[in-house]
């Protein structure tokens, strides 16, 4: 890959919705496919998918905030970034 080129990781999403007594239960899965180059070392690899993890994870934590905060309040007020 050059420089000049892109990519991005592969991301699948599963989102499960079951019943559960009176209400619902969901289940959200996600599994990341961190693409790399040619030449990248079991280091490099695993790196890369630690930082994919954890700008997922910082992702997936405002999202579930924002759908407290509109179930609560019937707003979302995310913070300035």
């Amino acid at each position: 890959m050059h420089e000049s080129e892109s990519w991005t990781p592969v991301d699948t999403i599963t989102v499960e919705v079951m019943p559960h007594g009176e209400s619902s239960e969901m289940t959200f899965t996600q599994h990341i496919i961190v693409p790399h180059e040619e030449g990248w070392t079991r280091d490099d690899i695993e790196k890369a998918i630690r930082e994919y993890n954890s700008g997922s994870e910082q992702g997936w934590h405002m999202m579930f905030e924002g759908l407290k905060q509109l179930l609560e309040t019937g707003e979302i007020n995310y913070p300035s970034q």
